[in-house]
């Protein structure tokens, strides 16, 4: 199958090179603190567009378009998202708009249909949830994954092909994708070390060591989830502010997390959070 890299080579490039191409790639080489967000966000409100979701007023208005209710719900849990408070959208002074366009046309050319993404917004309260329902962090994870490829297969007719990352050192997926359609036959066609791949009718599920290297599709989801993760934490910092004013930004990575915590504990305030802001895995 040609990769959608060659067929839109025209109007998406994986390394910005000053051709005027939208960057579409591994979202930790299109987002680096330092940089701001804007090349991000251009990326994925530009891909929104060309699947015909409106040009979103806010981030809690995004959200709506990409997650199920049951995430929206789990939210309200999380007080720094489920105040009064929003971000309005774009972040950056994007031009986004500028290659939706082009990226339409070719797409429409090469019989290619971008469709609405899905996306899961697990709180960290909500993903120790899981963590206990499922006794350990893979199992857990993949229970995160399960709806998304059950909305993408069910009643499916068109010839398919999904791409996921491979899951930490993973290879074998047949018994999980069992489990998860038990009326379906699934045939294994490999299972190597860089990747597995299986048939469910006309769908080939694939896990890719590096798929967000390689697969578009892959790099998309991995910019769309870092973008929203990087919005989300804007609306956590500001909330946090506002109890504590002078508290340094916190960035969600080990390091800077732990730093954070401790700041909260040192004010007094961690236990009264700790559940909400540490994920056990």
């Amino acid at each position: 199958m040609t990769e959608l890299y060659e067929i839109l080579t025209e109007v998406i490039c994986k390394t910005k090179d000053g051709s005027g191409r939208l960057q579409i790639a591994d979202s930790k080489t299109v987002f680096f603190q330092s940089g701001g967000i804007k090349n991000l966000e251009t990326g994925v409100l530009a891909l929104l567009g060309v699947a015909g979701i409106s040009p979103p007023l806010s981030f809690f208005h995004l959200l709506q378009f990409l997650c199920p209710n049951s995430d929206l719900r789990a939210l309200t849990e999380t007080p720094w998202f489920a105040g009064s408070s929003d971000l309005s959208i774009p972040i950056s002074q994007s031009t986004y708009h500028e290659f939706v366009p082009a990226i339409s046309v070719a797409m429409k050319n090469c019989s290619i249909t971008m469709k609405c993404p899905k996306l899961r917004f697990i709180s960290a309260r909500e993903f120790n949830r899981e963590l206990e329902r499922h006794e350990g962090k893979s199992p857990a994870i993949q229970s995160i994954i399960a709806p998304l490829l059950i909305s993408i297969l069910e009643d499916n007719k068109a010839d398919t092909r999904v791409s996921v990352d491979r899951q930490g050192g993973r290879r074998y997926y047949g018994t999980w994708l069992r489990n998860i359609f038990p009326n379906r036959k699934i045939e294994t066609i490999l299972e190597e070390s860089k990747c597995s791949r299986y048939r469910i009718g006309n769908a080939s599920i694939e896990f890719l060591v590096r798929a967000d290297s390689t697969k578009l599709e892959t790099a998309l989801a991995s910019m769309i989830s870092k973008y929203i993760r990087e919005v989300a934490m804007l609306l956590f910092n500001a909330w946090w502010r506002k109890r504590l004013p002078g508290i340094r930004p916190c960035a969600g990575y080990p390091l800077d997390a732990k730093r954070f915590l401790q700041e909260i504990k040192d004010a007094g305030v961690v236990d009264e959070w700790y559940l909400t802001l540490v994920r056990h895995r």
